[in-house]
């Protein structure tokens, strides 16, 4: 599949592999976001989901924009943490164990990927995972799970 960057196809010998998941790693900054929506668009239409741990979907939406980028018709799933000003606790709990809170988005990401039924999907911030686990072993077998289930 291609990445939809000039370039990085030809790098990777035609682009990345279908039906395997590829992780992107890199400090902030390096880009990891922007390739995601490059590949995200490069995709016909609604046939990509992206699912955000980290920014809001309007953050997205915007910095996609600024780069040139058209995230329209790209289902965003903002799972992201929030603060609802409406009084309502609706907000992830970072103190919660992985048990409760990542088993919720896990379920929430399986959820969304069904309805969607997308052929390329992006999820950006997996490292947010990271900080629900208990350590690196549990984080593996979660990533592993949703990774096997998608």
């Amino acid at each position: 599949m291609t990445t939809g960057v000039p370039g990085l196809d030809e790098i990777l010998h035609g682009g990345l592999l279908e039906t395997y998941s590829c992780l992107v790693r890199g400090g902030p900054g390096t880009g990891k976001t922007t390739l995601g929506m490059h590949f995200l668009t490069t995709g016909e239409g609604g046939d990509g989901v992206l699912v955000s741990l980290g920014e809001t979907e309007g953050q997205l939406r915007r910095n996609a924009q600024l780069s040139g980028l058209a995230l329209d018709g790209v289902p965003v799933l903002d799972v992201s943490p929030s603060i609802n000003l409406s009084g309502a606790d609706e907000t992830f709990n970072l103190l919660e164990t992985w048990e409760v809170e990542a088993g919720s988005i896990h379920d929430s990401i399986l959820e969304y990927v069904r309805k969607h039924r997308p052929q390329r999907v992006f999820i950006d911030a997996l490292s947010e995972l990271r900080h629900m686990s208990p350590d690196a072993f549990q984080f593996r077998k979660q990533v592993l799970s949703l990774l096997r289930q998608l």
